[in-house]
This record gives structure tokens, sequence and C-alpha cells, in this order.
């Protein structure tokens, strides 16, 4: 058997091999799912926030780094929509890794774009490509100013289009 090498194989070959196959039929395989991919990706540490939203921005207190793209609801959009990306494991590091990014925001921002769990039923009340403009101005590290979200244009199409069936 091939050595596995790196953090992203190692949850795509437990994903795939353990829990994909009751992710539908078992809530405890599909909530184990969840954690473990979002555990994973918490403890990839990839680099510092380049972004920060105006609040976090203007007051270094009470600040965040926030993956904004939910590694939760990002595997259950992969499972659900893109199962093909779970068996191809360049594509699915790639994921990986965009879910490890992150935004520096303030803790009560962040209070206010988090989905809800009630009875097992996940929703959200904006998708991510919209979530975060209310934030802005956008600040990078070197202080340049953008007016949207910066980081909008790397959200997938599948996992926006996942988010539509859970919009509130």
């Amino acid at each position: 058997m091939k050595e596995i090498t790196s953090k992203s194989e190692l949850i795509r070959h437990c994903i795939v091999n353990t829990f994909l196959p009751t992710y539908h039929t078992c809530c405890n395989s599909h909530k184990l799912t969840q954690d473990i991919f979002y555990e994973s990706v918490f403890r990839n540490y990839i680099s510092k926030s380049i972004y920060q939203s105006n609040d976090a921005f203007s007051d270094e207190h009470g600040n965040t780094d926030d993956h904004y793209l939910s590694p939760r609801l990002m595997i259950a959009a992969l499972i659900t929509l893109r199962k093909d990306i779970l068996f191809d494991p360049v594509e699915f590091a790639n994921i990986f890794n965009l879910c490890s990014e992150t935004i520096r925001i303030t803790k009560h921002q962040n209070n206010l774009v988090k989905y809800k769990t009630e009875k097992n039923k996940k929703s959200v009340k904006k998708l991510t490509i919209e979530k975060y403009d209310g934030f802005g101005p956008w600040w990078d590290d070197t202080t340049n100013c953008f007016d949207e979200f910066p980081l909008k244009n790397k959200v997938p199409d599948f996992f926006t289009e996942y988010e539509k069936t859970l919009l509130i």
C-alpha cells in the first residue's frame, strides 16, 4: 500500500474508506465526517490571514481568524454534489487547502455569519459569496482597500449551489 504523505490525503483516505459508505444512512458517520474534516482543516495552519474586515482592521482586540469557507459545509457539499473530488487526491488537496484559508474578523462578526444547526438540519442566512460584503471595506496586509469581500471569487460554484439548499 502506498504511504500517505500529506494531511489532506490522510483525511481523504479516511473519509472515502471509512465514512463515505454510511454517510447518508448513519447520523454518527455523517457528523464524524464533518467533525474530522473540520478538525483536520483547523489544524492545517497555512499562514496568517492577509485580509481583514474594516472593524478588525480598526480594532486589534476581540478579533478572530475565521475559515470563510466552512469546512463542515464544504465536506457536506463535496459528498452531496461533487463526490468525484473525493476520489481525486490533487483536487481534494486543493479544496482542503482552500478551506484552510482564513480571514480576520471580529468575534461579533464571526457569530453573525455562522451557519445554524437545529434538529440535525443546517441553515444559512446568506451565501458565503454575499455574507462578508457587509463587513467592508476590506483591507489586506499592505493596507490596500477592497469594497467587496476580496475572496468571493475563490468560493467554488458547487459550494454556493449547496448553500442555496440551506438558505432560510
